[in-house]
């Protein structure tokens, strides 16, 4: 079996920030519901977090007071969107 290496490249946008919109009305709710899995079924996030409360939760801390998200990529996040981490 081959082994590989994904690497970040720079690009053009490498150094952007980007920022997005969160319905924390609406985080709040499925936060506060019983809709949420004890287990995690998603095999990468399941590496950070044990469960989706937690990531939620997490994730509700990355929320600026004027209900956006804002990630540079270059610092934090070289491969796509925001996620949260513990």
């Amino acid at each position: 079996m081959k082994t590989f290496k994904i690497t970040p490249t720079p690009t053009t946008i490498s150094n952007i920030t980007t920022k997005e919109t969160v319905d924390v009305s609406t985080l709040n709710k499925l936060i506060s519901s019983d809709l949420l899995k004890e287990t995690f079924n998603n095999k990468y996030q399941a590496k950070i977090f044990k469960f989706e409360l937690k990531q939620l939760m997490e994730y509700k801390k990355m929320i600026n007071s004027d209900g956006f998200i804002y990630i540079d990529m270059k610092k934090t996040n070289p491969f796509g969107r925001s996620h949260a981490r513990n």
